[in-house]
Formats: C-alpha cells, structure tokens, sequence
C-alpha cells in the first residue's frame, strides 16, 4: 500500500463523520429539527432523540435506557449507527442483543413519524383515498391528502 492510499484510508472515517455532522453548519440558517421516540427494550423504555436537517437524519441521541450496561446499551449505539449509516430505521438487529436492538429501532421510528408522519389508505366512493398524518408528540398536527 501506497502513501496515498494510507492517507486515504485514515481520512475517509473523518470525511464521513464530518459530512453526516457538520452539514447542518455548512448551510447557515438551516436548523436541526428534532423529535423524540420511545420503544420497548429488554428491561423497559428506550427513549431517543432524533435531529433531521432537510429530510437527513443527522444524529439520534439515547436519552434514557434501561438495558444492561456495557451490552444492551452498546448494541442501541450500533443499531444507532446503522441507522445514520442506512438513513432508515430499516436495519438489521444487533445479534445477541436483538431486544435492545429493536427497541431503539422502534423508538426511532415513532420519533421519525414526527418528521414524516404516517400514511394511510382507505376506499372511498371512486377508489382508494392516500392521507399522511403528522403528529405532534400524541396529538395530530396535521393531516395531507396525497
């Protein structure tokens, strides 16, 4: 391996965490949004806090867990990772931990309902009719026909 190629490697992870963290402060002006969710893990809640800048999912943060220290914490904080990695909470369990892995999971994905909201169909008199729903912690904030 080339000096180059040494050099590469060492900056690619630093490029990386820079771009997924610090492009909310390239852009002046743009703020961070940010929801909170809950999901069931191995010994109860597993509640985060999800930042989003224009539809990118810039950072989730654990704000309480109960799952055993040094394990069903560190595999939350993998699933974390998979999830900023993947942009969706649509990622495979840590093995081993699969309860403290899907709680996070799950809790990420009632925080982004926040953001995205839910979408819905149900039939109406000349075909199906398509709704997105925004919420607002348990409240509806706001319901578009699609």
């Amino acid at each position: 391996m080339d000096k180059k190629q040494k050099i590469a490697i060492v900056l690619m992870p630093i490029l990386a965490v820079a771009i997924l963290f610090g492009a909310s402060s390239l852009r002046p002006g743009v703020a961070a949004e940010t929801y909170e969710g809950v999901g069931e893990g191995y010994y109860g809640d597993i509640k985060v806090k999800v930042s989003i800048v224009e539809d990118t999912i810039q950072g989730i943060e654990i704000l309480e867990i109960s799952d055993t220290p040094g394990f069903g914490d560190k595999a939350a904080e993998e699933t974390i990772q998979r999830i900023i990695e993947a942009q969706s909470a649509n990622v495979d369990a840590v093995s081993g931990a699969t309860a403290s892995s899907k709680g996070t999971i799950e809790a990420v994905r009632n925080a982004l309902k926040g953001h995205f909201g839910i979408e819905g169909v149900g039939q109406g008199y000349y075909g199906d009719i398509r709704v997105r729903v925004k919420f607002d912690g348990d409240k509806i904030d706001s319901i578009e026909i699609i």
